[in-house]
């Protein structure tokens, strides 16, 4: 099955990293063709202490309703003007949709309406950035949808994916990372490096307990369970799903997994910065659900990455009485 990317949404605030995520959407070069942008902005609703402010006297709310018609009128005069939305070569899908909400609600009715291959959006906020985290909208996004995310930090007026970093855990969820990976690398024309970590037993053994116990050497470990790796590794190349005419190319850039022992969002980010890769592809999910539906490894690899990150759920699936609501 193939992945392509043929529209994209793009949720705005009025931050640098909104205009990051845009020119991120707006500079894939798929092939040929570019992808259609739908752009989003929620407009806030007023607090309730300000409504009454603000409309003492309007009891059935048509100074409210009249006002906040204002606000998005003005809302999109600003979006038009910081962004540049009127220009040609955005490839907008349609108008851009500018509606009054909370964007952590408005976001998810987004993602359904217009079916999006991918979202891009800013890893934070109007706040600003801050350590150790993600804005909440993002956060909150990146944890309820079953869409591919791209979270963006700095802004690049030219941006181009030349460069992919995908972190193989060699979970359920792995042929479906590699399968998004493999087909963005293929439509983008851009280097794909795959690297597995195993997690060390010393990394948190600060009394160097585990150490003595196991009186074995990195190199030994990573020998002894290399069998175990390949194993695994070529079973989730054996579930992937590619069209054909895809299969040969995309073996060639699955043909080789990096392996690695210590911690695995460290030496991942480290490669990263390192090698210089524009864009990390991490799978979501986990056995361990310290951070909601998002593992705890991909969490922290979202964080601290030094470049942009793709994120990918669980692949969809669905259940009977899903597909009959849909048809």
């Amino acid at each position: 099955m193939s992945y392509r990317v043929e529209q994209v949404l793009v949720p705005l605030d009025l931050s640098e990293f909104s205009r990051a995520a845009l020119e991120f959407a707006r500079g894939l070069r798929l092939g040929k063709k570019r992808p259609l942008i739908q752009v989003a902005h929620a407009v806030p609703p007023l607090a309730p202490h300000l409504r009454r402010v603000l409309f003492p006297y309007a009891p059935l709310g048509e100074d409210d309703r009249e006002f906040e018609a204002e606000l998005v009128e003005a809302s999109r005069v600003e979006l038009y003007d910081r962004f540049g939305l009127d220009d040609d070569d955005l490839h907008l899908l349609s108008d851009p949709w500018i509606e009054p909400g909370e964007p952590r609600v408005l976001i998810t009715d987004w993602v359904r309406r217009v079916d999006a291959d991918l979202i891009a959006i800013g890893a934070f906020g109007t706040t600003g950035a801050f350590p150790g985290g993600l804005g909440s909208t993002t956060q909150r996004l990146l944890r309820t949808t079953s869409r591919p995310v791209a979270v963006l930090r700095d802004f690049d007026p030219n941006p181009r994916v030349r460069k992919i970093l995908v972190a193989v855990d060699l979970s359920d969820q792995t042929p479906e990372v590699l399968r998004i990976a493999a087909s963005l690398a293929l439509q983008t024309d851009a280097e794909l490096d795959l690297i597995h970590v195993i997690p060390s037993p010393w990394l948190h053994d600060t009394r160097s307990l585990v150490k003595r116990a196991l009186k074995t050497s990195h190199a030994d470990l990573s020998k002894s369970l290399k069998s175990t790796v390949d194993a695994h590794f070529e079973r989730a190349l054996e579930n992937l799903e590619l069209p054909f005419a895809d299969e040969e190319n995309a073996s060639t850039l699955l043909s080789h997994l990096s392996v690695d022992i210590g911690d695995p969002a460290g030496l991942v980010t480290e490669r990263a910065y390192q090698e210089g890769h524009d864009l990390i592809v991490v799978g979501t999910s986990s056995n361990h659900r310290s951070h909601g539906s998002l593992g705890r490894i991909a969490h922290r690899i979202l964080v601290t990455a030094p470049t942009h990150v793709l994120a990918v759920p669980p692949a969809r699936t669905k259940t009977p009485l899903v597909e009959a609501e849909e048809t």
